[in-house]
């Protein structure tokens, strides 16, 4: 049933394809060479994320309004899940980004 597969989504990523907030219904799928948002409960897709050569979620923010993706060679892009689009962008030369710092502020 479904909330069996919300609940298995909710603690971790599904086969590297869907991402789940922890306190909302709120999924981030992959969508062919991209990303939506999707309701968990109907499986509904509610909008595309407007982000163009991202290679994963990161992370999804407890409430579901943002995720966080990666898009190679240090760079990230912090999307709006409720728009699904960018709203920040941030590039660390020659390294790997941590992610919790997103979410803090």
């Amino acid at each position: 049933g479904r909330i069996a597969d919300a609940a298995q989504v909710r603690s971790r990523p599904l086969a590297g394809a869907a991402w789940m907030a922890r306190d909302s219904n709120t999924l981030v799928v992959r969508a062919g060479a991209g990303f939506s948002v999707q309701d968990a409960v109907t499986g509904l897709e509610l909008r595309p994320v407007n982000l163009e050569s991202a290679i994963e979620v990161l992370s999804v923010s407890p409430k579901g309004d943002h995720a966080l993706f990666s898009l190679g060679s240090g760079k990230i892009a912090l999307v709006s899940l409720e728009t699904g689009n960018v709203v920040f962008r941030h590039s660390t030369p020659g390294g790997r980004t941590n992610d919790a710092h997103a979410f803090s502020s």
